[in-house]
């Protein structure tokens, strides 16, 4: 599935890259022949500021290597030098034939106005576990907002799990919790930069409403309550309540429509209803794409 994934999106990492050297005005991006880069191509140079990512020239592509790829700068009128950790993106309405070996230059669009760094709606989709061994499943639909340095994601998450918890006193019993969990949270995404790929970090809060069913069964106690057909009894008990969501984890993009990340959500429950822990932390490893 991760093969798949990848190739989908290959055009889409083509299409951003970022300096790494720059010598004689001559520009190394990261980014080579694997990666759909040709010559001819053009990309505008953004610099990012305190205010947000700015253009501050064009590059054309001179040279292209298996992993990297040259270019050659053009200038405006900002006058700023170019500098490893700029980012170059491909111009769309220039689309030069793959392997062209052309060294004539075309002219250079002009500047946008605007930067390609805009809010983006993005969705997830992930299993895991908790700390006693249950299933988790989560869904989630979020929107990018891009803060300067570092963006931030607001968004809506759908979590179910189900706990269970066997104790022994003088007699045994299983606890089963079941928590279905529906949370508007927000999260900051340090590192996450606007580079295509690289590590980041997650770091969150959000209010959150939790349904939970809890059941605490015994086969050989009969002072539960309800009583079982093959012996000892059981008790139950249901409800609804608000609670705050904390999640923490780490991220990996593949590009920036695709990344991976192995989060931490933790539940903490205002009086959950039965002998139900207010605190339910879960482990969740899920991937999310984001549209253009």
């Amino acid at each position: 599935m991760f093969v798949y994934l990848l190739s989908s999106f290959g055009y889409a990492i083509s299409q951003e890259m970022e300096v790494i050297r720059v010598v004689d005005n001559k520009i190394v991006g990261n980014l080579g022949s694997d990666n759909g880069i040709a010559e001819d191509q053009q990309y505008t140079i953004y610099r990012i500021m305190p205010t947000g990512p700015t253009s501050i020239g064009f590059a054309t592509v001179i040279e292209v290597k298996k992993r990297l790829s040259v270019l050659s700068v053009v200038q405006d009128e900002t006058g700023l030098t170019v500098v490893s950790g700029d980012i170059l993106i491909r111009n769309d309405d220039h689309h030069p034939e793959l392997g062209s070996k052309s060294s004539k230059h075309k002219s250079l669009p002009e500047a946008k106005s605007s930067t390609p760094y805009k809010g983006r709606i993005g969705i997830r989709g992930g299993i895991g576990t908790d700390t006693e061994g249950g299933l988790v499943g989560c869904g989630s639909l979020s929107y990018l907002v891009p803060t300067y340095p570092n963006p931030f994601e607001i968004g809506f998450l759908v979590l179910s799990a189900s706990i269970e918890e066997i104790t022994e006193n003088s007699y045994t019993y299983v606890s089963r919790t079941d928590i279905l969990a529906t949370s508007l949270y927000i999260n900051y995404l340090f590192n996450y930069r606007f580079s295509p790929k690289g590590l980041f970090l997650v770091l969150g809060t959000g209010l959150t409403f939790v349904d939970v069913m809890w059941e605490k069964s015994s086969d050989t106690d009969t002072s539960l309550g309800k009583s079982l057909p093959d012996g000892g009894s059981t008790q139950s008990d249901e409800g609804g309540s608000f609670g705050i969501l904390f999640q923490f984890g780490l991220g990996y993009k593949f590009s920036n429509s695709v990344n991976m990340r192995l989060e931490v959500p933790v539940f903490y429950i205002n009086d959950p209803p039965g002998e139900a822990s207010s605190i339910a932390t879960t482990f969740v490893l899920s991937i999310g794409m984001r549209f253009k």
